[in-house]
C-alpha cells in the first residue's frame, strides 16, 4: 500500500493520497480538529504538526509514504529521465497510461510536485507511445 503526502504552499497542512484501509490510522493518529476529510480533492488534510506521527504510523504497519521531491540539495543518485523511462518500459503498453496518471497524480507540479519532473514523465511516455507495439 502506497500513500502520498504532499505539503500545502503555506506550510501549515498536508495533503495525504491513500488508499480507504488506511483512514483508520489516520483517523486513530490525528485529532478530528486537525484532520479533514475533502470530498472534492478526495484526500486528507492534516496539520503540519501531527504529521511526523501519522508517518510513522503508516511505516510502522508497512505502508510506503512517498513525498513529491519538493526542490531538495541532494543528489539523486540516477538521473530522473532515466527512473521515468524504466518505470515506463517495465510496464506493458496497455498499463502505461495509468502508470503516467499515477506519476501525474504525485509530481505534477498543482500538487505541489516539480514542473521539470512532470515534463519527463510527459516526455517519456509520449516518446514510448509512439513506437511501435512489440
Amino acid at each position: 500500500m502506497i500513500v502520498t503526502a504532499t505539503k500545502m504552499a503555506l506550510g501549515n497542512e498536508w495533503q495525504i493520497r491513500s488508499p480507504y484501509e488506511a483512514r483508520n490510522i489516520i483517523k486513530g493518529t490525528v485529532p478530528a480538529y486537525a484532520r479533514r476529510w475533502s470530498k472534492l480533492d478526495r484526500c486528507w488534510y492534516v496539520e503540519s504538526g501531527h504529521w511526523p506521527s501519522l508517518k510513522a504510523a503508516f511505516t510502522a504497519v508497512g505502508i510506503t509514504v512517498v513525498t513529491p521531491d519538493t526542490g531538495s540539495k541532494a543528489k539523486p543518485t540516477t538521473s530522473s529521465a532515466s527512473w521515468v523511462r524504466e518505470a515506463f518500459q517495465e510496464c506493458s503498453p496497455e498499463l502505461r497510461p495509468k502508470l503516467r496518471a499515477a506519476l501525474m497524480r504525485v509530481f505534477h507540479p498543482d500538487v505541489g510536485g516539480s514542473p521539470d519532473r512532470a515534463k519527463e514523465i510527459n516526455s517519456v511516455a509520449d516518446e514510448l507511445a509512439k513506437e511501435p507495439a512489440r
